[in-house]
């Protein structure tokens, strides 16, 4: 086995394009998550993180919290 491939029990691989779509997906995230975090950071958001864009972006809104 290669050192990057890895035993998921049984799970089917994914294609590279695949991967590719997973990955911007992930980035552009934790792109809006940062941009998000960086705003309220600078005073920019008007509530913590459970309002604002800050909570849309990263899913925290106030129905989803325990």
């Amino acid at each position: 086995m290669a050192r990057h491939e890895r035993d998921f029990g049984g799970a089917s691989p994914i294609s590279r394009e695949e991967a590719a779509h997973l990955r911007d997906l992930v980035e552009a995230k934790n792109r809006r998550n940062s941009d998000a975090l960086i705003r309220f950071l600078a005073g920019e958001e008007d509530a913590a993180p459970t309002g604002g864009a800050f909570a849309r972006s990263s899913g925290l809104t106030p129905d989803k919290q325990s």
